[in-house]
């Protein structure tokens, strides 16, 4: 099995790849309109794109529902495994066994419960790192299987849930640099927030128009155009 490179040996590629994850209950084709919104592209970046590996013939948004058909795709195969790291823990094995095989990545962004699976990955990665590649003690015992996947330097998370029952529990932080996209108006928004705590070095920009979405009116806002920018500018140096 090769070694893990650190993420300080690993810098941006001129042009950076970002693998984008879906929401809960929802698939790429939303994704690409959230990339599309938040012009990815424009910022330089080469999108790939995956879905959760559990199959759903229902939306979580019924506006998605009646504008694309099925199936969709989900990150647990538990209704309610969405909030909790057992629950997840395949749907952090199927980004981990992507990155292997399709990477490497530069970066990854994430919707919502994507967001978390985000998270958790670059948890797995940086617990992993830190192990030298992984061990049977690994908290996703996958990297045994791995090889040598190149860890991802950055996370953009756009409405992020988290993880319900730690509230109180204390872990390291993530060192990888993230980018958090909060709605204002968003009913999970003391979630997204909490999953910013994640991570020890995090940017915020707030949306104060935005509900649980990534709304057109991105496009119009230059604030958000500016973070993004400025977050990516940091990273090349």
């Amino acid at each position: 099995m090769g070694k893990l490179m650190s993420l300080e040996a690993v810098g941006l590629s001129a042009q950076p790849r970002l693998l984008c994850l879906s929401g809960h209950a929802s698939k790429r084709d939303v994704t690409e309109c959230q990339a599309m919104v938040l012009e990815l592209e424009r910022h330089g970046m080469e999108l790939d794109y995956l879905d959760g590996p559990f199959e759903t013939p229902t939306a979580l948004d019924p506006t998605i529902q009646d504008q694309i058909p099925g199936p969709f795709y989900v990150w647990s195969d538990a209704p309610r495994g969405r909030h909790s790291r057992e629950g997840l823990r395949a749907g952090v094995e199927h980004v981990l066994r992507y990155v292997a095989s399709h990477g490497p990545f530069d970066g990854i962004y994430g919707f919502s419960n994507g967001g978390l699976i985000a998270a958790l990955a670059t948890e797995a990665m940086e617990q992993a790192l830190a192990a030298g590649g992984g061990s049977a003690a690994s908290p996703v015992p996958v990297f045994q299987e791995l090889g040598a996947p190149a860890p991802w330097r950055f996370v953009i998370l756009a409405c992020g849930s988290c993880i319900l029952e730690e509230e109180g529990e204390e872990r390291p932080r993530l060192r990888t640099p993230s980018l958090h996209l909060v709605g204002a108006k968003d009913q999970i928004r003391a979630r997204s927030l909490r999953l910013r705590e994640m991570f020890e070095s995090s940017d915020l920009y707030e949306m104060p128009y935005a509900g649980h979405c990534v709304p057109i009116a991105c496009i119009e806002d230059l604030d958000l155009k500016a973070a993004l920018k400025l977050f990516l500018g940091t990273l090349r140096g």
